[in-house]
């Protein structure tokens, strides 16, 4: 394996956030030309900072960015990472001290392969340290969790044996690689989501079945990169998990999607995908289920945030034939429905990311409608309004 750190100077003018107004919702979309995805956001003295996917007209490449908004969500400026290859951001991981992670990879172009990044930001937006983290063929990073130690566990996909294997890599608060894991498999298994509670690792995912159809992954490590189980869940059809955030010591949530529970169309026979809801304890038994839709949408969720009264906050997409919507859900601690919301600001819309305040709801994610694929940034009121 090679890592390498590289220490990033601050770029752009954060000190000229505005206040926020009045903790008003918003919605908003920044961006140009080509297509900007937003990963993830952060609060940044009275406004936030936005980590964004950029893919430059120009030059044809992609680069990791930085929004910097006020506090009623308008856009200040822009910076761009400061990495020599091209950068695609894929999430962003917040801290309880107000710092956070980004996580993707960079490609390597005369190898054309792929390398794990991070980069830690401060509370106030700057960049602390970056680290890559590559091997044979590729190695990128879906997701992250920030550790109390200031450290981060991110996860992602390896094909160092050929397919796709789980990848999970433990970062010093300096950025120094203390381990990494990898789970292999006859098929494809990949990371998206990963929390961690006291000693206890939790990440999920997908892994392929020899029928063509994916279950969801469990796997569960300990601090020190050492494996105590794995496992999926599932039936016939598909089932992947895409968050996960812990409860309490014993109990883990996944949030994700499915079509082998839910409701079906009896007129057609469909089930369709449906936003599901996965709690189990440290053994990886269930201890409930929910899967959330109708026989209208296809419903996913990519994000899963615990609001600060203990709920449940999901945001993804609901999908038409031809175009999908902002999906906003809030769920008590057990599942149960609480409220729905649907953001349409153009032909595709989705949330990627969570951020819960105590008095709003920050949401994350890109926006494609006549100007291309834009950010999409939102604020909502505990209520979804």
């Amino acid at each position: 394996m090679r890592y390498c750190i590289s220490a990033i100077s601050l770029v752009g003018a954060l000190s000229l956030i505005a206040l926020h107004g009045a903790a008003q919702s918003f919605t908003q979309t920044h961006g140009g030309a080509s297509a900007q995805d937003g990963v993830g956001a952060m609060v940044v003295g009275d406004g936030y900072l936005a980590g964004v996917r950029d893919h430059d007209p120009v030059e044809l490449e992609h680069r990791g960015q930085r929004y910097a908004l006020t506090g009623g969500g308008g856009l200040i400026g822009t910076s761009t990472m400061d990495f020599p290859n091209e950068v695609f951001l894929q999430a962003m991981g917040n801290a309880l001290d107000g710092s956070a992670f980004l996580v993707g990879s960079t490609l390597t172009p005369w190898e054309n392969e792929h390398d794990g990044i991070i980069v830690k930001l401060g509370g106030d937006g700057n960049e602390q340290w970056s680290a890559t983290f590559g091997g044979i063929r590729s190695q990128q990073f879906m997701c992250v969790a920030a550790l109390p130690d200031g450290g981060a566990i991110a996860c992602g996909v390896s094909t160092e044996h050929g397919g796709h294997d789980a990848l999970a890599v433990r970062f010093s608060a300096e950025g120094s690689v203390l381990w990494s894991a990898v789970q292999e498999s006859a098929t494809d298994v990949e990371a998206h989501g990963v929390a961690v509670e006291g000693d206890v690792i939790m990440i999920t995912g997908r892994q392929m079945a020899f029928g063509g159809t994916s279950d969801l992954l469990l796997w569960r490590l300990d601090l020190s990169g050492s494996e105590i189980w794995s496992t999926t869940h599932g039936r016939a059809a598909n089932d992947e998990g895409r968050a996960i955030i812990a409860q309490d010591p014993n109990t883990f949530i996944v949030a994700g999607w499915t079509n082998s529970f839910g409701m079906i169309d009896q007129s057609s026979g469909r089930r369709y995908t449906h936003v599901y809801l996965l709690a189990v304890d440290l053994e990886g038994d269930t201890i409930w289920t929910k899967a959330i839709g109708d026989t209208l949408y296809d419903h996913r969720a990519y994000t899963l945030a615990q609001a600060p009264n203990g709920d449940l906050l999901l945001a993804g997409e609901r999908i038409d034939q031809a175009s999908s919507d902002a999906l906003l859900i809030r769920r008590t601690a057990t599942g149960d429905a609480i409220w729905d919301r649907v953001i349409d600001t153009g032909r595709n819309d989705r949330l990627v990311h969570l951020l819960p305040l105590s008095e709003a709801i920050i949401g994350t994610g890109r926006s494609f409608g006549e100007f291309g694929r834009q950010l999409l940034f939102i604020r909502r009121s505990p209520d979804g309004f």
